[in-house]
Parts: structure tokens; sequence; C-alpha cells
């Protein structure tokens, strides 16, 4: 069953999705970093942590692969 988180890189989210992922769900994580610190999270600055080295921290200290998809930004429509 694949199943959407929203807020899944926060404190509450990722502990969701650890749970989720050990029972067998396909997780689909979507996170805008609004409740983050910018200094974290390099969102084009060239400093601090990208998100996709979350993904792998996320990975590493829970132990479980989080498969992920990059997509570009919508355009809106003309």
């Amino acid at each position: 069953m694949k199943i959407l988180v929203t807020g899944g890189m926060g404190y509450i989210g990722s502990h969701t999705c650890v749970e989720l992922l050990n029972l067998g769900m396909e997780v689909v994580i979507v996170d805008n970093l609004a409740n983050s610190d910018p200094e974290v999270f390099n969102l084009g600055t060239g400093t601090g942590y990208s998100v996709l080295d979350m993904v792998r921290s996320f990975e590493k200290v829970n132990g479980v692969a989080v498969p992920y998809e990059i997509t570009p930004p919508a355009v809106p429509a003309t």
C-alpha cells in the first residue's frame, strides 16, 4: 500500500515514516520544509545541508532505504 506523509522530514513525520516502512508500506513524503531553519537547509544558498543530505541521514540513522524522486517544479499554465 502506498501512503502519503506530509511533513515527513520533521521529527514526528520521520518517525511515522520509519514505522510505516517497517510495516512494509510504500511511503511518499511531501515536505516544504516551512518549519525548518534556513540556516540548516541548503535551498539554493550554497550553505547548510541539502534535502538529499537529509534523506541520506534519515536512511543512515533509521537503517531503512528511502526511495525518492526529484522532479522539477511545476510550470504554471499560461
